[in-house]
């Protein structure tokens, strides 16, 4: 039997408006609308349906080019009368066409709120009584469920049909129809964008109404405090109205910030002049400063007359309208017919913590760009696998201890990676899994971070090796830091051990250093030879944390390797950071010895998932990389490493002493030529069985020092000050008397008293 092929995307997933397009045209019914994470719905295909006739794709509107020539639509401003307008969001136009419609054996297909299941949904109906619930302005994406295929029935029986939703789903219908109907008129709204139906439930969990309590109706915008851009919304309930000043809003919060907005409405191709309805409807906001009579204080409404179907039904309605005037294209102010409505640079993060906390600190935290921890390591760096899932590893650590957290995003260390970082595998995974501040390039940059986050972490990986740090190892020692703010150094490295690091660097960076690490609340090194280095040398207490690779569980690593489809199960994979020609000698020798293959990874670009497959699903792996040990660990893999003496060999001395793995341990690339090329197989029931003892140390140890409130003790405030002589004594080498005293002013502003702090701002902007 012929294996099937189907389609596997319809459109682009951040193209789809959710129109149901598809969905309803599929002859076979091999496509549902299912709910995303976000809340919104997206379609999804069985693959055992489809037939592969790619009429979803043909029809699919985001696949359609837009006329792009500007349509010149006439412009009317429209009242109806007062009672109207006060059921109605503006001028009360959509009632005055509907009715039409109702008395004239027709259908209307809008919005209503389901209060059955507290949902916003299309529905057809040809009863005038289900006006009251088409009214009104629903500020969330609703489900048009099985419309299309109603109002195709009602239309092939000669019945009117009035069909209002956003341009978008006006599109949808258009497209599922694929032939203009004389007896089909459609109205599409100014639309700000679409929230996500998981917001409107959160938003009715935050009322902390009764258990037994339900709430009936939603009015995002009642008239009774007047026609203006502050909406209060009335909540009603079977025992209340309730109502929310426009100020006190979370849900408008959320909305008009675009938190909470579907992926698609950062780029509609709908928000411009050419409209998709015969009618399009908004709110005719200062009109008033074109003719003061045409804003009475109950409502206008702004009408584009599209076709001439619109200007049909204008001609049905203008007898019962209080006012009915053309206005100039120019007095139109709504930036929707300009251009699309923005998307928040926190919307990832805001759904990401939409189940983990309430609404209202979601919101907050989003809006005000605020976290709870900001962390320092080297995630960003360019071809550096292990930085990259370390940043990852920690963050995912936080997240499910429930604290929020962005990464210090400073690639502006290094320039020339800079320049090249949006073409790299590192960017497109951290635009997927991390979360990460915008680029911070100066001090300043770095001293606001105190007015997002409380806590910051410096770690995993070479934080505390200046040779690696440049001249931003102020930035890893969290120098930038507020006194009031928890320091936390966390399975941080020096790359080194004691001796080497007397040896690499004089006495004024260490003493740099040391004074420094004085200022934490807590350190843990990643090395066990840091514990004497932080004893002996820098007079400070340390514990010794594993890697934070080896702390998140291996399924989110495993998760994230299955995207990657290539098969490596016979292969040998090299992960070499620092080749020679000896490692191609090795190669020829491994391939002929054990007929495999042999894949090099590093400088091929694979990205991430490519790289973790590799590692996971080889036959064996060579490495040079502390990291690339530390995945061939995770995945159980027989390895072989040889010890990179360049990058840092007391990083392998402590993984192999925690785990007693010595046998496929080689000092250089000549020891493993000359031996037998024997891939030697850990005992890794017991390596997992430390693993996971060293798990729940390093979370609980974490989880405390989080936890435990700032103690500024006198000997803290001390060392402080011995770390600002010091920073002194070099600022004045180099820098103007004036500039070395507002330098030292803001050393030492965090400890005095508010008026004092209030003259040494006023001293330094003088």
């Amino acid at each position: 039997m012929t294996k099937r092929t189907y389609i596997k995307n319809i459109c682009e997933k951040s193209f789809c408006t959710g129109c149901g397009a598809c969905y309803s045209s599929c002859p076979k019914g091999a496509i549902s609308m299912q709910v995303s994470s976000e809340g919104f719905l997206y379609p999804v295909i069985d693959s055992e349906k489809c037939i592969s006739c790619n009429l979803c794709k043909n029809i699919c509107p985001a696949n359609v080019e837009i006329n792009k020539k500007e349509h010149k639509p006439n412009v009317f401003a429209i009242m109806g009368n007062d009672v109207l307008r006060m059921e109605s969001s503006s001028g009360g136009v959509f009632s005055l066409v509907a009715e039409y419609f109702f008395k004239n054996n027709g259908y209307v297909c809008g919005a209503i709120f389901n209060s059955e299941n507290s949902k916003v949904e299309h529905i057809l109906t040809n009863n005038i009584n289900d006006l009251q619930r088409l009214r009104k302005s629903k500020y969330v994406q609703s489900d048009l469920k099985n419309c299309f295929g109603e109002i195709k029935n009602i239309l092939n029986n000669d019945k009117l049909v009035l069909f209002i939703g956003t341009p978008c789903q006006v599109a949808g219908l258009r497209a599922y129809l694929r032939k203009d109907y004389p007896n089909l008129y459609c109205i599409d709204i100014l639309c700000h964008s679409v929230p996500s139906p998981k917001l409107l439930d959160k938003f009715i969990e935050s009322l902390n109404v009764d258990k037994d309590e339900k709430v009936l109706d939603i009015n995002f915008r009642t008239k009774k405090y007047g026609w203006k851009p502050q909406y209060t919304t009335l909540i009603v309930t079977n025992k209340q109205n309730l109502e929310i000043a426009p100020f006190d809003n979370i849900y408008y919060k959320a909305f008009f910030n675009g938190l909470a907005s579907r992926e698609s409405c950062s780029t509609c191709k709908y928000a411009n002049w050419n409209r998709m309805g015969d009618l399009t409807l908004g709110d005719f906001w200062w009109i008033e400063k074109y003719k003061q009579n045409y804003n009475d204080g109950l409502g206008t409404s702004l009408v584009l007359e599209n076709t001439k179907k619109g200007k049909i039904l204008l001609n049905k309605i203008k007898q019962n309208c209080k006012l009915l005037k053309k206005v100039p294209r120019t007095k139109v102010t709504n930036l929707n017919l300009k251009q699309p409505s923005k998307v928040h640079n926190n919307r990832k993060r805001f759904f990401e913590q939409l189940d983990d906390i309430n609404l209202q600190d979601n919101i907050n935290f989003c809006i005000e760009d605020k976290f709870d921890i900001g962390i320092i390591n080297m995630w960003w760096a360019i071809s550096n696998y292990g930085a990259l899932l370390t940043g990852y590893a920690i963050q995912q650590i936080l997240k499910q201890m429930g604290y929020s957290s962005k990464l210090i995003n400073n690639i502006s260390m290094c320039p020339d990676q800079e320049k090249e970082y949006k073409n790299t595998f590192n960017y497109r995974f951290a635009q997927e899994y991390l979360n990460y501040t915008e680029i911070l390039r100066t001090p300043t940059d770095f001293e606001l971070l105190n007015n997002q986050a409380k806590i910051f972490i410096t770690g995993s990986d070479q934080v505390f090796a200046p040779k690696w740090m440049n001249s931003q190892i102020d930035y890893y020692l969290l120098n930038f830091v507020n006194t009031e703010n928890k320091k936390i150094s966390f399975s941080a490295s020096f790359g080194v051990d004691k001796n080497e690091y007397e040896t690499i660097y004089d006495k004024k960076t260490i003493q740099k250093v040391k004074l420094a690490l004085k200022t934490f609340d807590y350190i843990s090194t990643r090395e066990k030879s840091g514990l004497e280095l932080c004893d002996k040398l820098m007079d400070v207490n340390a514990d010794w944390i594993i890697d934070p690779v080896f702390i998140l569980d291996k399924k989110y690593f495993e998760k994230i390797a299955q995207k990657s489809k290539t098969n490596y199960t016979d292969k040998i994979v090299s992960y070499v950071l620092d080749s020679n020609p000896d490692f191609e000698k090795l190669y020829l020798k491994l391939s002929n010895k054990y007929s495999a293959e042999v894949v090099k990874l590093y400088g091929t670009d694979c990205n991430v998932e490519e790289f973790l497959n590799a590692i996971k699903n080889c036959k064996y792996f060579i490495t040079d990389s502390f990291h690339g040990v530390c995945f061939a660990i995770i995945f159980n893999k027989m390895y072989s490493a040889i010890v990179n003496q360049s990058r840092g060999a007391t990083r392998f001395d402590s993984l192999n002493d925690l785990f007693n793995i010595y046998d496929n341990v080689y000092s250089s690339i000549t020891d493993l030529l000359n031996s037998d090329l024997e891939f030697y197989h850990n005992d890794y029931n017991k390596i997992n069985d430390i693993i996971r003892i060293q798990q729940k140390i390093a979370l609980e140890t974490l989880n405390k020092c989080l936890k435990t409130e700032k103690n500024l003790e006198n000997i803290k405030l001390a060392n402080y000050y011995n770390l600002i002589k010091f920073n002194q004594a070099i600022l004045e080498e180099t820098m103007t008397l004036k500039k070395r005293i507002n330098t030292y002013l803001k050393m030492i502003y965090h400890f005095l008293p508010k008026f004092a702090q209030k003259l040494i701002l006023f001293f330094i902007k003088k």
